[in-house]
């Protein structure tokens, strides 16, 4: 049981074995650190996808509210063979 403590003790304080590991940190933390500007272009696109949901839904309001209004007028036409704007 000494011996494999030994053994384990000397792995651990190999310098090799050490700068693995640090290298395998570094890499760690450069990775962290793209996963971080990843998350934040992403919640960036998120807002943008909601901004422009906005906007797509106003203006389907506003096409909905012109359709609306020119109901009346389109009825009048398609009665006397004019032009139908819907079609």
């Amino acid at each position: 049981m000494l011996k494999s403590f030994k053994d384990k003790l000397a792995r651990a304080l190999n310098p090799e074995l050490i700068a693995d590991n640090e290298k395998l940190l570094d890499v760690n933390d450069d990775c962290i650190d793209s996963m971080k500007a990843l998350m934040e272009e992403n919640r960036k696109l998120d807002l943008e996808v909601e901004a422009l949901t906005v906007e797509r839904d106003n203006l389907l309001g506003e096409v909905g509210s012109l359709k609306q209004k020119l109901a009346p007028k389109v009825a009048t036409e398609r009665r006397f063979g004019e032009i139908d704007y819907w079609d």
